[in-house]
């Protein structure tokens, strides 16, 4: 039996701590990168303080015209809208313009790298329990707490545990919305 070569997938290291959550199952290429359905892939954080986020399994690739766009693709990206979505794809691909073709792959991450998931959910472990306006669960709280005390090699041990993956995923995204709102606050203030 042939062994399948396995190909990359590079992202910005902003992404990597949503890929690891699970929030981000796809992302907008302006070409396919060579990709099609089950081809495994090697997702890696780019930059020097990046690393090997895990191996994952292409689910789909799919063109489209920037225009065409929804609200579904973006929210498989990790964006609440379209619009933000495309905000975002402006900073990657300075010159975007509606009639351009994209691709999107979606992707399934299968397998954690350990020490770079410990690395990832330490740092935003950390920026979490430094914030005073976030208002968070209690339970999940003392769960981020108790990952910082434990030592290295425990925390290469949970840090696939589908519980505490969950609580993390829980915190970002309840950040995220607070994150929202308080925009939305300011710029209603600002209109009236």
């Amino acid at each position: 039996m042939r062994r399948q070569k396995i190909k990359h997938l590079g992202f910005s290291r902003n992404y990597a701590l949503e890929i690891l959550l699970g929030l981000k199952r796809a992302t907008i290429r302006k070409t396919n990168k060579g990709l099609k359905a089950n081809d495994v892939v090697m997702l890696h954080a780019r930059g020097s303080d990046g690393g090997v986020i895990g191996i994952g399994r292409i689910q789909e690739v799919e063109q489209k015209i920037v225009s065409e766009l929804r609200d579904e693709d973006a929210q498989k990206e990790g964006f609440s809208s379209v619009e933000e979505l495309l905000n975002a794809l402006k900073t990657h691909f300075k010159k975007l313009e509606k009639k351009d073709e994209i691709s999107i792959i979606r992707f399934r991450l299968e397998k954690i790298n350990a020490e770079f998931a410990v690395q990832m959910l330490s740092e935003f472990a950390e920026y979490v329990l430094s914030l005073s306006d976030i208002c968070i669960d209690p339970v999940d709280r003392s769960r981020v707490e108790e990952f910082l005390r434990m030592p290295y090699e425990q925390k290469l041990k949970l840090c696939t545990d589908k519980n505490l993956l969950k609580a993390f995923r829980r915190i970002y995204i309840a950040m995220n919305v607070q994150r929202r709102l308080r925009e939305k606050c300011k710029f209603d203030d600002e209109a009236t």
